[in-house]
């Protein structure tokens, strides 16, 4: 790091960009500092987002902070830990605005425009960089991705319910519906088409 002018002796966690011309890198110095490096290997310089501090835990030691970039390569999702407090801010990659949601951070959207996120049991969707949110359901286990499923060009999600049912979502119109006919579900394996056949599913004992 310091050959790109930062000084943080511990890195980890990196992230390539899509274009293959940047890394993200979780930053942390000896005393609990933190923060997000992205180094911009053709011109070797790097710009650091979202500093904080880290504290010790009983039962946590601090670590290099993790982060999730967009696919679209414009926004990270960042993992924060800071007063015993676990943090998720939405960053764009060029100018470093930030803002926090108020959950789980899940997945991105395949084309990097939608982030989902959960609260306890409830799942929300929100456009990247952007404060309109939308609650899309209840879902069955707090924070486990398997449980929700975009298909390959972001235009639907499959989630499961917390009544162990499944629901699709059509991105826009935000019909939300539930499909009929399955037994109870433990997770989303994959997407399969055409859209009466887009998922298996596993079932329960």
């Amino acid at each position: 790091p310091q050959d790109y002018g930062v000084n943080y002796p511990q890195i980890s966690n990196p992230v390539w960009s899509p274009d293959g011309t940047k890394i993200v890198w979780g930053l942390m110095d000896d005393e609990f500092n933190s923060a997000i490096g992205v180094f911009e290997l053709d011109k070797k310089t790097a710009k650091v987002l979202h500093p904080f501090k880290q504290e010790i835990m009983p039962d946590l030691r601090p670590s290099p902070p993790s982060s999730f970039l967009s696919p679209d390569g414009q926004f990270l999702a960042v993992h924060a830990v800071s007063k015993n407090q676990s943090e998720w801010w939405i960053i764009r990659m060029d100018d470093g605005t930030e803002y926090k949601i108020n959950g789980e951070f899940n997945s991105w959207s395949p084309d990097g425009q939608w982030l989902l996120y959960t609260t306890y049991s409830e799942l929300y969707i929100v456009r990247s960089g952007e404060s309109e949110i939308k609650k899309l359901g209840e879902i069955d286990n707090y924070g486990y991705s398997r449980t929700v499923l975009w298909d390959k060009d972001g235009r639907y999600l499959v989630f499961v319910n917390n009544d162990k049912k499944i629901s699709y979502v059509n991105i826009g119109t935000w019909e939300v519906n539930k499909v009929t006919g399955i037994e109870e579900v433990s997770n989303l394996i994959d997407w399969v088409a055409p859209i009466s056949t887009f998922f298996k599913v596993e079932s329960l004992p």
